[in-house]
């Protein structure tokens, strides 16, 4: 309804030091970036500021038919009081996803879905404010939440919510299909997501989401599965301006390219409401 309240976050610094701490004596998890340290072979600083995240939720705020709260800085502390407070039906998080491959030696069939499964949700999830520095300190959250994380969550609350990152969709299969945020995020009762397929450019899915949002706004009654669509229609007509050197002319070429690619236009799916 008209009457839903938004949240969307995007544009982070994953570098700043400025992450709540918890409260005294509290454990901390660290899991998600142990997890992600040691499949990366412990590479400083692994994500970058993604210009077109705050651009994206700057365009969102002034089309979107919800009451909506805009931020530019959340942690994984705040995050989860904000899922926690139950005051947004609807999240809207730009930023990076990550789905790592995860080895699993062979497993009898009996036992394979309950061990696999936990490895597999660690591997999947999505970096906050500070997520390249908070893990260094032991007093706060590692600014990343993990699948396994959402797992433990109560977000039965959540109408949509919309994962503006790389491979949101994705993680390693099993009987129960794929072992990654999506499972994470129905395990916690949230309803319709759109998650993406692979590693999306800042620039498409800008536009996608733009393309979502107005054709919500244009709605009496907001459907979902009729917006989405005709967000993929509408961004499918679009194109971009693409230079590419010639070598044989010796010149710069300039032409359009198509939105209408299937790398483009299909990397995001939605996933219905089915709580």
């Amino acid at each position: 309804s008209n009457k839903s309240k938004m949240l969307a976050a995007g544009g982070f610094d994953y570098d700043a030091e400025s992450c709540e701490p918890n409260e005294q004596n509290s454990v901390s998890n660290h899991d998600a970036m142990d997890f992600l340290q040691k499949k990366l072979k412990h590479v400083e600083h692994p994500f970058t500021y993604l210009d077109g995240a705050k651009v994206e939720i700057d365009s969102i705020t002034e089309i979107t038919p919800f009451e909506i709260t805009s931020a530019n800085v959340k942690s994984e502390k705040q995050l989860k009081n904000d899922i926690n407070n139950k005051e947004y039906n609807i999240l809207h998080l730009s930023t990076h996803g990550y789905a790592l491959d995860v080895e699993v030696p062979f497993i009898p069939e009996a036992l394979r879905d309950s061990i696999t499964e936990d490895k597999s949700l660690l591997a999947s999830g999505i970096a906050l404010t500070g997520a390249n520095v908070a893990y260094k300190n032991q007093d706060q959250e590692d600014c990343i939440i993990s699948a396994r994380e959402f797992c433990e969550m109560d977000m039965s609350h959540i109408d949509l919510m919309v994962l503006s990152a790389c491979q949101t969709g994705l993680g390693r299969f099993n009987d129960e299909g794929p072992a990654g945020l999506v499972r994470g995020l129905k395990k916690a009762g949230a309803g319709a997501l759109i998650v993406s397929l692979w590693n999306v450019s800042d620039e498409a899915t800008m536009l996608f989401m733009k393309h979502l949002y107005k054709a919500m706004s244009e709605q009496n009654s907001i459907d979902i599965h009729a917006a989405f669509n005709t967000a993929r229609l509408n961004f499918s007509l679009e194109t971009k301006d693409v230079r590419r050197f010639n070598s044989k002319r010796m010149k710069t070429d300039r032409y359009k390219e198509s939105y209408n690619l299937p790398r483009f236009c299909n990397s995001f799916i939605l996933i219905d409401a089915i709580k």
